[in-house]
């Protein structure tokens, strides 16, 4: 026998249909505040590549001021040797070392050292006759210890 369609399983299925209207509604969000977000994005990320660029700039100084400390140090250890080789040449030629070197030689000493004193005009012939030289060894080129030396002494004068 055939059974009539009972209209309970429809019900319920009527009771589902009621049921999206329990759900909250959906709000929107205003773009505003989308493009304010992206505004606050693009500060942060602005400001981060500033950092970087500023750390960037101060490792670049860094760099710089090492390599500055190193030409100073080698500048300072240059001096130290100019003036250690100008003590060693003074020593060098003091009356004493030379005496003794000459006594180790078997060198007599002179029995009267004379001085005399060179005229100009003497200077005079004597500088044109090695004019015909080479001007390398007529007139050595100056080095910047030289020049550094004639300060030091202008300096030293002064106090």
């Amino acid at each position: 026998m055939a059974m009539p369609l009972r209209n309970e399983p429809l019900q319920h299925l009527d009771k589902e249909v009621e049921a999206p209207s329990r759900r909250p509604q959906l709000t929107l969000i205003r773009t505003g505040n989308a493009i304010a977000a992206r505004r606050a994005l693009a500060l942060v990320g602005g400001l981060c590549l500033a950092f970087i660029g500023i750390v960037a700039f101060e490792a670049n100084i860094a760099s710089g001021q090492m390599e500055l400390d190193k030409l100073n140090k080698t500048v300072s250890m240059a001096r130290d040797h100019y003036e250690e080789l100008r003590q060693e040449r003074a020593m060098l030629h003091a009356p004493d070392v030379l005496r003794t070197a000459a006594e180790k030689s078997m060198m007599l000493l002179a029995p009267a050292i004379k001085f005399l004193n060179v005229e100009k005009s003497v200077v005079a012939v004597v500088d044109e006759a090695i004019s015909d030289m080479d001007a390398r060894f007529a007139d050595p080129p100056s080095s910047t210890l030289d020049e550094f030396g004639h300060i030091k002494m202008t300096l030293k004068g002064r106090g």
